[in-house]
């Protein structure tokens, strides 16, 4: 008698096995040119497929949202934020590098950052992107942003899934 497993099945006893449940993917959106207190957006996606919206107040469907998404959703994202984590300093220096070269500015940037955090809420791996979309349609050979940039996408697409059919 032979067995065969889904990948979903499979993915999803790997990522217990491997002690990942406890990891949750957070991803937030600081708006600098909003002068409030509440001036970013989050995302939060655990394992078993809880979905966290917190829409600032400046935005349409503003508050804290909870839904109940495919667990395969996470571990498409987190495999997308695996491939796209890279050092922080490391993005921000090259694209200071590149942008000093342009005559094109970002003048009010927003901040763009993937974290996955442990079930204390510790950051187990993070990246920060300053003007992530501006820069990625900037500079579209680097790998480095186009990754993130479809991460931020993909996330911004759950979120709008997850919308009433008036705030889409």
């Amino acid at each position: 008698m032979s067995f065969r497993l889904s990948a979903g099945i499979v993915g999803m006893l790997l990522l217990l096995s491997s002690g990942l449940a406890a990891q949750t993917l957070v991803y937030e959106r600081e708006f600098s040119m909003i002068a409030e207190a509440d001036n970013t957006l989050r995302i939060e996606l655990a394992p078993d497929g809880r979905l966290v919206v917190e829409r600032p107040e400046f935005m349409t469907w503003s508050g804290r949202h909870e839904f109940q998404v495919s667990p395969r959703r996470y571990l498409a994202l987190r495999e997308a934020f695996e491939s796209a984590y890279t050092d922080t300093d490391q993005l921000h220096d090259d694209v200071q590098r590149r942008a000093s070269n342009e005559e094109w500015t970002v003048t009010d940037p927003e901040f763009s950052r993937f974290a996955l955090v442990d079930e204390a809420r510790g950051p187990m791996q993070q990246v920060t992107a300053v003007s992530l979309e501006a820069w990625a349609a900037r500079f579209g050979d680097d790998p480095r942003l186009q990754r993130l940039h479809d991460l931020e996408v993909s996330l911004f697409d759950l979120m709008n899934a997850q919308a009433p059919e008036g705030e889409r």
